[in-house]
């Protein structure tokens, strides 16, 4: 994230390699996400599922009271996942939900299905700023 960082700062997008992209999506779900604690938490429940639709990567993200859980992080496969219940389900290249999950770029190119406020309220809750 680093390195895309200084190359947006000089002006340039930077390509990224789907698997490398996967890998840091991967560090982002099935990580950083469940260790934000109530900072990513909903009394209510709500259930987000994010697919890669070049690498075969799926997450499925249980937003509770305590926080989140990350489950199939990882080259799972759609099959694991394709049966999850899930309040909101956000596809794409992993290289544009990388950008997205780690707040460098939107969810232009990205397919929303489901309910739109559960991808709002992880963007809002998890928004990395440095």
């Amino acid at each position: 994230m680093h390195a895309l960082d200084a190359e947006l700062a000089a002006g340039s997008g930077g390509a990224l390699a789907p698997l490398f992209s996967a890998d840091g999506l991967d560090e982002l779900l099935g990580g950083f996400v469940p260790r934000l604690g109530r900072r990513l938490s909903s009394a209510a429940g709500e259930h987000l599922v994010v697919r890669t639709t070049d690498t075969g990567h799926a997450f499925s993200l249980a937003i509770g009271a305590t926080g989140t859980t990350t489950e199939g992080a990882g080259a799972v496969g759609e099959e694991v996942i394709a049966d999850a219940p899930g309040d909101a389900a956000l596809a794409g290249a992993a290289a544009d939900l990388y950008r997205w999950g780690w707040a460098r770029g939107g969810r232009e190119g990205l397919v929303l299905t489901g309910d739109a406020a559960v991808v709002e309220h992880f963007e809002e809750a998890v928004h990395i700023r440095w």
